[in-house]
Order: C-alpha cells, then sequence, then structure tokens
C-alpha cells in the first residue's frame, strides 16, 4: 500500500516545463511574458536583469516596503501620487505599530523610471520587503521561447511563461488569461 502511494506521489510532481515550441492549441499573446521571482529577488535585481536582458518591465507588482513611523507619510503618499509610473489603485500604505507597510505595482518601468525609483528609495529610506514579485514584459515576437530559456536560468525566477489568451465563446474579443501555480484567472 505505502508503495502504491509512493508511486502516485511521485506521478503528480509537477513536471520540469519544456519550451521547445508554443503548442498550437494554446494561444498566447504574441511577444508577452509572465515571470515570478522568488521572494529574495529585489527591484533592484529585476531592474539589472531585465537592463542586461533588454526587456521592457510592462507592469511589476507585489512590491513591499517598511516605512519607518517617523517617515512623513503624507509626504510620501503625495510624492507617490505624482508618480506617472506607480499605478495609483494599487499602491496601500498600512499603519502596524511604529511603522508603515507599503505595497504598489509600478507601470513602464524604463531605466528612466528605475533611476527616479532607485532615488526614492533611498531619499526616503523605505526598506525593502522580501515578496514574490510579478512582472510581464515585451519580447520580440517570435522569440518568446529564446527569453523563456534564458530566463529560467536566473535561480531567483520562480516561474516564467507566455501571457496565456482565452476567447470565451460569449465575447468576440479575447480575454486575457493568466495561467500559475495557483490556479488560472481571466483578467
Amino acid at each position: 500500500m505505502l508503495v502504491g502511494l509512493l508511486a502516485l506521489g511521485a506521478s503528480c510532481q509537477p513536471k520540469k516545463k519544456s519550451y521547445e515550441s508554443l503548442e498550437k492549441e494554446t494561444r498566447t499573446l504574441p511577444g508577452s511574458l509572465k515571470i515570478v521571482t522568488k521572494a529574495e529577488m529585489t527591484v533592484q535585481e529585476i531592474f539589472e536583469m531585465a537592463n542586461h536582458h533588454s526587456i521592457s518591465l510592462d507592469r511589476l507588482s507585489h512590491v513591499r516596503y517598511r516605512i519607518s513611523g517617523t517617515t512623513d507619510v503624507n509626504g510620501l503618499s503625495v510624492l507617490l501620487d505624482e508618480k506617472e509610473y506607480i499605478k495609483k489603485e494599487s499602491y496601500k500604505m498600512i499603519k502596524s505599530d511604529q511603522e508603515f507597510a507599503l505595497t504598489l505595482a509600478f507601470l513602464n518601468m524604463n531605466q528612466h523610471n528605475q533611476r527616479d525609483w532607485q532615488e526614492t528609495v533611498s531619499q526616503w529610506q523605505l526598506e525593502e520587503q522580501p515578496n514574490e514579485k510579478t512582472f510581464y514584459t515585451d519580447v520580440t515576437e517570435g522569440q518568446e521561447i529564446n527569453y523563456l530559456k534564458k530566463l529560467a536560468q536566473n535561480p531567483q525566477i520562480k516561474w516564467e511563461e507566455p501571457d496565456y489568451i482565452s476567447s470565451s465563446e460569449e465575447h468576440e474579443t479575447p480575454s486575457l488569461f493568466f495561467v500559475s501555480e495557483q490556479g488560472a484567472t481571466i483578467r
């Protein structure tokens, strides 16, 4: 009985992804990839990796910082509202004890916006907190598999995949359909 359970457990293990080709029955958003980092990967390391591979950072989410209780959070909030690359409806400041937690998402993090954010972190003494981050990038259409393989070599990447598209019979236009270890969602 134990051997049967062990064999069943082994057969349920997730298979290593192979990107030899994007399957014909799978529809993806051409040139668009979704990457999830391990919690230890910092925003700065994401910037460096994206710049090294010459890929865009169209959206970067689940970024968390700790803010000292002595920080002028109202002033910081005004500053964050002025940043065009911060997704306004995504950032939250939550007070706990003598400090605040800041969670936010970025849009269009080109090198200029990256430098600006680095200066903001330094000026306001924001302390990044470990958290899995998700980012979306556009690569040259037809080169998706090559980029997926390159990114998979980074030990700080938890998983990488194309952006999946799902067509619904009720809609004429496809919906974005994202698949992850937590399940699938339509956006």
